[in-house]
């Protein structure tokens, strides 16, 4: 029987294509959730990640998810992160802190680690989630300057006063997408990991003390008229995860950055990170 040369050239491409593609690197990716100053817990959990040799090509974030994210988009190793933020001078910026204070202070502040860069000179793709305020739909920020995206995606009422993007006014993401995972499954990621830092909620019983800034500031929120968030909000990041690392931070609030609280958070993350990486390395076997 004669062979057909063409037919056996096709047959061998064939083979060689299927194999090439086999080859082709997964994406793995993380969504960053909202959560203020418990937001140390993300350096926890992706410095302990990182020794357990699991590291993410994309990143999406929503409020402080979104400054942590943009920091490692541009190329910072955690420990730099972590490093910054023990670092600031609070007594510095409390001098802004008043209802609806304008955010122009912490993009000044995230402009000096960031080199006042655009979306297009981040070493990794990353996504920040933002709500715009009139409509409460959530937005997405791909594009322009990233500090600016990072201040809208943490613009929560009564705190921040709305960002201005292109026209729109933008507040926090809380309300639309707290954990923004299905914006890197839409994108293409093979593999998401969701962070969620407000799993479970403080209640009267184990919350911390506050200290009178956080006082003032929480009895302002609350005589404040709240956004309703979105019915989905939580539920579509949630879906879209193939991991969800939730660590236990009912005792502390969004405002607990006191360098004490920070480092516990942070603790916190890292611990439940280390507990978890052998469930997460099994999840990431299954991709392939």
């Amino acid at each position: 029987m004669a062979v057909h040369p063409i037919r056996t050239l096709k047959n061998i491409f064939s083979r060689y294509k299927r194999k090439k593609q086999k080859k082709q690197k997964k994406i793995f990716a993380v969504a960053l959730g909202c959560g203020g100053a418990k937001g140390m817990a993300h350096l926890g959990i992706l410095q302990a990640l990182e020794e357990e040799g699991i590291f993410f090509d994309w990143y999406a974030g929503t409020s402080i998810g979104s400054v942590v994210g943009a920091l490692k988009a541009y190329g910072y190793a955690t420990d730099e992160i972590k490093d910054a933020v023990l670092n600031i001078c609070l007594k510095q910026y409390a001098r802004y802190l008043r209802p609806y204070m304008d955010m122009g202070f912490v993009e000044e502040f995230l402009n000096g680690y960031l080199h006042e860069t655009d979306f297009k000179g981040l070493k990794a793709p990353f996504y920040a989630w933002a709500t715009d305020k009139e409509t409460v739909e959530g937005v997405l920020l791909e594009q322009g300057s990233v500090a600016h995206a990072c201040i809208a995606s943490c613009a929560i009422p009564p705190y921040f006063h709305s960002v201005n993007v292109e026209g729109r006014e933008l507040i926090d993401g809380v309300y639309t997408n707290p954990v923004p995972a299905d914006v890197l499954r839409r994108r293409g990621a093979d593999f998401v990991l969701g962070v969620d830092l407000n799993a479970a909620l403080p209640s009267d019983k184990n919350k911390k003390p506050h200290n009178v800034l956080t006082r003032v500031l929480s009895d302002t929120l609350d005589s404040t008229v709240k956004i309703t968030p979105r019915p989905d909000a939580l539920s579509r990041g949630y879906e879209a995860c193939n991991v969800v690392i939730r660590p236990p931070l009912d005792i502390f609030t969004p405002l607990d950055a006191a360098e004490g609280s920070l480092l516990e958070m942070y603790d916190i993350g890292y611990r439940t990170a280390k507990e978890q990486a052998a469930f997460i390395k099994r999840k990431i076997t299954e991709i392939y």
